[in-house]
């Protein structure tokens, strides 16, 4: 019994030491698994922190962003209300301008028309009065002495204008802008003023000629093709200056459209990351390697523990033995031996105890990590709520206050486009009006020319004459041309001043009987005039809409 009593006492005491360094290498491991646990969620609470700093951040930048938004979208409003302040003060004035101008050119062609009534009035009486006095006075004495030279004569220039006519509608129909032609009508108008200076008035009454009608509709034409030309010229200028406009108005918008996309983008990316761990399927895979964590941390344990008994056990089982092999040699520490083995295992028992203690307190503080955890989710998902509801906010007051200003800015393209229209056509308009001016006191002077060579000519012709009859005769033929011409003249005048139809048909009946008492030589005059003007008016073309495309280019650019 000794012996027994004593072996078993070496077993507790041999056990009791296995349990206290098992129990001591456990605790050593357990605290520093605790350490490291507490680090790491010390790690994942600051984490969680600088995420929500950093979310805080976030949001005040974009409040920072969104009040910038609203003092620029002040400040446009501002400078757009100035802008279109402006445009509706320039084109007051402008159109009152436009106004006064208008009224003084009504006063000035009024005041123009009535001298002119009352010149071609006084004129008219005063040519009816010495027409009617020499008349009166030489009718008696020339009419049977200018008979028979006058059928001679009357057939002779018939055939000769006859020709002449058909030779001018010849060279009319072909092709005229060249130096040679020029030079050659020059000379045939020469030759037929001669020619017309040989004879009276009425014996180029019957040959035939270019109407006033004619004239005024070719002028007529050719102004009409000047202005669709202009017109054309301008529309498509106003147009490719749209299509331009329009066209940055477009790259601009894509541009700011992908500046949108790129920042919406971001944004989402960054509200993705933020969102993350508030997602459902974040919190399961979370859930999921916590649990999975857990159970290696378990098995981790366990296999630890088992290991350490296996060992603890085959330590024992050599102790034994050699307590074994003692108790044969002398059976004196056998019950010591079972002693300390007792003992061992209440070590061993007490361990097991602690351990579980540690495991309760580990799932607990595991438990407070996970409220914290949950506590930072709901205070992350009313936090990017609130965010959310701001951006959406925002991004309405922004798209709302892009949207005012495109249309704006559409609106002020389209009143530019109108007003570069207005001054282009008004620029148009001018040059034409200047050009018709100056086509006018071309004409003018060289009609006068023509006047007086005719003249020259027909004094010289007179002095060559020596009967006096003869002279006299002359000298009433003399006056009835230059009456024509002069008539001629201011019909031409009235014709150009007038410039359009409806001016013609109001002095019809004038013209009409102008017309009837100049015969051939008015005819011949308003040939001339219609040369000349389309001449003119050919190079005038050419030139006016080469200064028009000058200018609306200038004006657009």
């Amino acid at each position: 019994m000794c012996v027994l009593s004593r072996y078993e006492r070496t077993q507790q005491q041999f056990r009791d030491d296995v349990v206290n360094r098992v129990r001591s290498e456990l605790a050593l491991e357990h605290t520093a698994q605790m350490d490291d646990i507490t680090a790491d969620h010390q790690l994942q609470i600051q984490q969680l922190q600088a995420k929500l700093c950093e979310a805080t951040g976030e949001m005040v930048a974009v409040q920072e962003c969104y009040i910038s938004l609203c003092k620029e979208k002040d400040r446009l409003e501002e400078n757009l209300q100035g802008r279109m302040e402006e445009e509706e003060e320039r084109r007051q004035k402008e159109l009152k301008t436009l106004e006064e101008s208008r009224a003084a050119l009504e006063k000035l062609r009024s005041d123009l028309e009535s001298q002119h009534q009352e010149t071609v009035t006084k004129l008219r009486a005063l040519w009816a009065e010495e027409k009617d006095e020499e008349v009166r006075q030489q009718v008696q004495t020339q009419l049977t002495k200018s008979k028979a030279t006058w059928r001679e004569e009357k057939e002779k220039t018939e055939r000769y204008w006859a020709q002449r006519l058909e030779a001018a509608v010849a060279d009319a129909r072909r092709p005229r802008p060249t130096d040679t032609q020029e030079s050659s009508s020059q000379t045939d108008l020469t030759a037929e003023e001669k020619a017309c200076q040989t004879s009276s008035p009425e014996k180029t009454k019957a040959a035939p000629g270019c109407s006033m009608e004619e004239l005024d509709t070719r002028l007529r034409e050719q102004r009409l093709q000047l202005q669709r030309e202009a017109d054309t010229a301008r529309r498509r200028a106003v147009e490719d200056a749209g299509k331009r406009v329009q066209k940055e108005l477009q790259e601009k918008h894509l541009e700011d459209m992908a500046k949108q996309v790129e920042g919406a983008v971001t944004r989402g990316y960054s509200r993705w990351l933020q969102d993350l761990p508030s997602l459902p399927e974040y919190k399961a895979a979370l859930q999921r390697e916590r649990e999975n964590w857990e159970s290696e941390q378990e098995q981790h344990v366990q296999q630890q523990v088992s290991l350490a008994l296996r060992a603890a056990e085959e330590r024992w089982q050599e102790e034994r033995l050699r307590s074994s092999e003692e108790e044969e040699q002398g059976g004196a520490g056998g019950d010591q031996r079972v002693e300390e083995l007792q003992e061992e295992v209440q070590r061993w028992r007490q361990l097991e105890e602690d351990l579980k203690t540690e495991v309760e307190e580990v799932a607990h503080l595991q438990s407070q990590v996970d409220d914290l955890q949950s506590q930072l989710g709901r205070e992350r998902e009313d936090k990017a709520a609130l965010l959310e509801a701001e951006l959406l906010a925002a991004r309405a007051s922004w798209s709302r206050d892009k949207q005012q200003e495109i249309s704006s800015l559409q609106i002020f393209q389209e009143e530019q486009l109108k007003q570069a229209q207005k001054e282009a056509r008004k620029e148009a308009n001018g040059e034409l009006e200047r050009q018709r001016k100056e086509l006018l006191l071309q004409k003018e002077a060289e009609l006068q020319q023509a006047l007086r060579d005719r003249e020259e000519d027909w004094k010289s012709q007179e002095e060559r004459r020596g009967q006096v009859e003869r002279r006299q005769g002359r000298e009433e033929a003399r006056e009835e041309v230059l009456q024509e011409l002069k008539a001629g003249l201011k019909e031409v005048q009235a014709v150009l001043l007038r410039g359009g139809a409806h001016k013609e048909k109001e002095n019809k009946g004038e013209v009409e009987g102008r017309r009837r008492a100049s015969g051939s030589v008015g005819e011949l005059l308003m040939s001339t005039c219609k040369d000349l003007l389309l001449k003119a008016v050919a190079q005038a073309k050419k030139e006016w809409k080469k200064i028009s495309e000058e200018r609306l280019l200038f004006s657009l650019c």
